[in-house]
């Protein structure tokens, strides 16, 4: 059996001081089939702490993406339409998962 693909999907403006979290958080989940899009139309330094970790980290999963400065609906939309998963998952950018198996529980939900 292929398990699911999960694409988290996280519109992100401004939001230099609380991003890392979710970075931190999306890589310490033990579920595999997964990737991180962020779709950011930030003027602080948002896109440098994420290209920064993913450098530091080698983290493939994780791909930023540049907004189109039109709100956080259009810039899910984006991040959707890059989206390889069959399951998609919202997650703000000063959010975090509660737990390093909370995609698996998703994951599950779907199987």
């Amino acid at each position: 059996m292929i398990d699911n693909f999960i694409s988290v999907i996280c519109a992100s403006k401004n939001e230099e001081n609380d991003i890392l979290g979710l970075l931190t958080s999306f890589s310490s989940q033990e579920y595999q089939n997964k990737e991180l899009i962020i779709v950011d139309d930030s003027s602080d330094r948002t896109r440098g702490v994420v290209n920064a970790y993913i450098q530091k980290s080698k983290k493939k999963n994780i791909i930023l993406l540049e907004g189109a400065g039109e709100g956080c609906c259009p810039a899910r939309n984006i991040g959707v339409e890059k989206a390889k998963g069959n399951i998609i998952c919202y997650m703000t950018a000063d959010s975090f998962f509660p737990d390093t198996s909370y995609l698996n529980h998703v994951s599950k939900k779907f199987d």
